[in-house]
This record gives C-alpha cells, structure tokens and sequence, in this order.
C-alpha cells in the first residue's frame, strides 16, 4: 500500500475513535450535578491546570512532593523564583525588548519607516514605496521578538502562575497591534505597563496602561482635544470618547457600573490633550510654551525628559481646562493631574473591585463563578486597597476553587491547549524564534493569534466561545500531525502514554478503553484528543 494511503489509511481511523471520544456520554464536557471531595492527585492535578500552561512531569513530581499549598504560595512571590540561565540569556538577546518606547517609535514607525524609504530612494516614488514595503517587514521583527518573548516565558518560566495573569491582564487592557504604529509598542507595553502589577496594586496597572502610548494610540486618545482650544489641528479636531468609554466600560467599574453617557463625555474631557509624543508635538510643545508664557491664563504645558522617552505627551494647548463631574466627584481643571484623581477614583469603587473579581473568577474558577466567590474577592480587593495579590489568593484558596464540580469544566482556549501539549509531552523548541512566529501562526489558524484581538474588549476564556465543530477539527489536525512530527511545534518529548497520563491525570473509563483499542502510532493523538486534555 502506498505511503499516502497508509497515512490517510490511519487518519480516518483516529478521526473515528475520535469522535468516539467526543461522542461518548461522558459527564465531563458538561456540569455535573454530583459532588464529591477533590482526592490528592486530582487537588494536584486541578492546581497545576488552572495556574500554569499545562503540567509537565517535573512539577507534577513537585507538587506532589511539596503539596498544593506551598507550591501555591511560591506561585504568589514569583520575585523568589528565578528564571534558568538558558531563559535569561535568550530574553537578553531581544534587544527591542530593553528599547524605549520613543526609540521603538523612531526606529520601527510609519513615519520613520517613510522618512529612511525616501532617502535611500533618493527621489525615486516608486522605489520608495517598494523601499517602505520592505522596511515595514524588517521592523515586524520587533513583533516578532514580543511572540517570542511572550511564548518563552510562557513554556519555560517556572512562574507559571505570574505568565497566566501576565495573560489575563494584558487580555483585560487589550491592545490589537495591527492597528497603526501600535505594533511597535507591545512587547513593552506587556513588559512594562502589564507584568510588573500583575500581583501589585491595581490602581499602579491602571495608571501605567493609561499613560503608554500603545493604549493611547489603539483606543485614539491621541486625537482626543477640546473644541476650540489652541491646540486644535489635522484630526485633533474635537473630543474623542473612545478610551472614556472602555475605560469605564471594560477596564474598572463593567457595562452594569452605574455609569452615564454623561460621565463618559466628562471623562473624555479630562482625557483631553494626552497622547503620543513625536515631531509634531514636540513643536506644538514649544510653541504652547512661548505662547502661554507670562501670560498667566493656564498651566504651563507638562513637558519633560520622563514623558518623551516614554513616548507620552500631555499636551496643555489641546486640553480642557474646565471643571468636570464624574461619578458625582468634581474634578478641578489642573491639567495632567486630573487623570490621576478619576482614576484613584475608579480603582477604588466598588463596582470596580465585583467587576475585576468576576473576570478572574471566570477566568481561572469556572464561566459562571459562584456569587459567594466572587463577592469575598470584591470584598478583599476594597479591603486591601485593591491589592491584587492578596485578591487572587483569596480566589485560590477559597472552598469554591476546590469544590469537584469545577474540577475540568472549564474548555482550554486555542493559546491554552497548543502549550499544554508542548509543556505536557516534555516538547522542547530548540530554534525558538522560528518556531515561535511558527506556532503564531498556527495559533491565527485556530482563531487565536497573539495580539491579534481587535476589539478591547480581548478574548473570550469560555467553553461557549471556544467548543465548536471548527475548532475540535482544527485540534484533530493538530494532535494528528504533532505526534507524527508534522507540524511548527517540533518532536514530542515524551510518547509513552503510561508517562503521559501523569501529566494529565486520571482518564475516564471510556476514554481508557478507547485508548486501548486504538494502534500505539495513534494513541499520543487520541489522548491529546481526549474531554481530559481539551478540559480543564
């Protein structure tokens, strides 16, 4: 029989047994109404799942060693584990990772990317567009060197619960990097304004996403600026509410906040005049200050070495000076100090601390999670001054977290599965940067690609956003083609399934008897397949 015919041949094979898994009335694709008590290796098992990309050997033989709640508490104080000298060295050698934002901007922008064209066109419009073509592939590589970065860290860090939030949070203040000049600000957007608060105060991650200008540029800030003041020009025209509005709206207080129309127009009013800083703005800068000074009829216009190299502008001749009520607290004009009073303002309210506590609760619990759950987390957040680490380890050592009816109920997102299989099999990816711009795309085939989420309000975390006919195909042809070595993600680390099951946990019968009747070749397959691997 020919080779092709052979491979098709056991294609089909593993496509029936299968759907045979998937057909198979097993309790755990949906709730179940039993309960019982969570035994050690499930406790393990259900810990390491909802913390970390996928078990692997190694830490499930830890974990059972130290127990699931010191394992937890190290996860907690991530500053206390060290990355291996293999990580460190590969995250030092992406070097726009240690870059500025304005310098990212001035190396990788539009504007640059033209300007250089132009000159090594010299004079040449044609030349200069198919220059500028290439020049915008070249600077990709700062968006390569983010997917690295962020697919590194996510295999191999051992603070696998820091990497989930890093997650989570950047998923929480989306940013899309196909939007405009945004793609060369990721890398330090998440690194600089997402990681470091991950298990710090909210109100410091709030303030460092509103002033960096990946989300000042991606939810057009920049173009925000009061009608009729000095500094109107080119599309800074007028007032612009599209950050106002997911600020409220996605970022703190959650669509059912008890905000307004109106607080969300008084919010863009405050948001007046910040934005990027570039050629144009340093101008503006410079002539608002040799217009307004010794005048005395505002503020003199913030302008510092801090802000343009972190590629912020506030920008007082666009801003609106008037006094504002938001929420029912009045905000005095003052200029860039306005921003900071809304938004101790927002950290602090309590629809803010019910709203980041369901999106958590969801996000690692279960897609509907427990009032009781969700209201001690609100309840810790307004206690501690919105201090983030004491609230997700309220969340993970509550009676909730551990009660067996949300042991695998939750569906791995595209993004959660592709690692799991690499961390669970012992994969390694030896030629990291190929392979991670590889598994990108194959993460953009499953509908998941890495900063790729349009709109602010991020992706999903649900089995209904994720389980569809399309998506178990896709994970077929995945499954099918990585344990033959067909695919980006390299050679499985680890084939006997006996190894396998460790890192997975306890297999239902069915599933167990399924794996039994199918040929040696297909089993990695089937088990990748299988509720157990795809759930959670």
């Amino acid at each position: 029989m020919p080779l092709f015919q052979k491979r098709r041949q056991a294609f089909l094979q593993f496509t029936v047994l299968f759907m045979l898994v998937l057909l198979l009335p097993l309790p755990i694709w949906s709730q179940d109404s039993t309960t019982h008590t969570l035994d050690s290796n499930e406790k393990v098992h259900h810990m390491l799942n909802r913390i970390t990309y996928g078990p692997t050997p190694e830490e499930v033989a830890y974990v059972e060693k130290i127990g699931v709640d010191r394992y937890l508490n190290e996860q907690l104080n991530p500053k206390q584990i060290p990355y291996s000298a293999e990580l460190n060295q590969s995250l030092k050698q992406l070097n726009s990772l240690n870059m500025s934002p304005q310098q990212l901007y001035q190396t990788y922008g539009p504007k640059a990317l033209k300007q250089l064209a132009k000159q090594q066109s010299e004079g040449d419009p044609d030349a200069a567009k198919t220059i500028q073509k290439e020049l915008r592939k070249q600077a990709m590589a700062v968006m390569g060197e983010a997917i690295e970065a962020r697919i590194m860290r996510a295999l191999y860090s051992p603070r696998q619960l820091e990497e989930k939030l890093s997650e989570f949070w950047f998923n929480h203040f989306n940013v899309y990097q196909q939007k405009g000049a945004t793609y060369v600000w990721i890398g330090h957007y998440e690194n600089h304004a997402i990681r470091p608060y991950v298990l710090g105060r909210f109100k410091d991650m709030l303030t460092a996403t509103a002033h960096h200008p990946a989300m000042q540029f991606y939810l057009d800030n920049w173009l925000n600026t009061a009608p009729n003041s000095p500094g109107v020009r080119g599309k800074q025209t007028g007032l612009n509410e599209n950050y106002a509005r997911e600020l409220l709206e996605l970022h703190t207080l959650g669509v059912d906040g008890g905000y307004t129309q109106k607080d969300v127009t008084e919010l863009a009013r405050v948001l007046t005049g910040w934005g990027i800083m570039n050629r144009e703005a340093l101008r503006a800068q410079y002539q608002a200050q040799f217009q307004h000074r010794g005048l005395g009829q505002r503020p003199q216009p913030v302008f510092s070495s801090g802000l343009v190299s972190s590629g912020l502008n506030f920008e007082a001749s666009r801003h609106d000076f008037g006094s504002k009520i938001i929420l029912g607290h009045r905000i005095q004009g003052s200029g860039a100090s306005e921003l900071d009073q809304v938004l101790d303002i927002l950290a602090k309210h309590p629809a803010t601390a019910h709203h980041l506590s369901y999106q958590l609760a969801q996000w690692f619990v279960s897609d509907k999670p427990p009032t009781s759950l969700v209201d001690r987390m609100s309840q810790t957040y307004l206690n501690t001054d919105g201090n983030l680490s004491a609230v997700t380890s309220a969340m993970f050592h509550s009676p909730e977290f551990w009660e067996s009816q949300y042991y695998r109920q939750k569906f791995k997102t595209p993004y959660d599965y592709v690692l799991s299989i690499l961390r669970s099999s012992n994969t390694d990816l030896p030629q990291i940067e190929t392979q991670s711009l590889m598994l990108a795309g194959q993460l953009k085939k499953m509908g998941m690609p890495l900063y790729g989420c349009e709109t602010p309000n991020g992706y999903k975390n649900t089995k209904e956003a994720w389980l569809s006919p399309d998506s178990l195909t896709n994970r077929i042809n995945l499954s099918t083609g990585f344990s033959s070595g067909r695919t980006p993600l390299g050679e499985p680390g680890i084939r006997d399934i006996q190894a396998l099951t460790t890192t997975v946990g306890k297999l239902s019968d069915k599933t167990q008897q399924v794996l039994n009747k199918t040929p040696a070749a297909l089993q990695l397959s089937i088990l990748m397949g299988s509720p157990e691997f795809m759930m959670y």
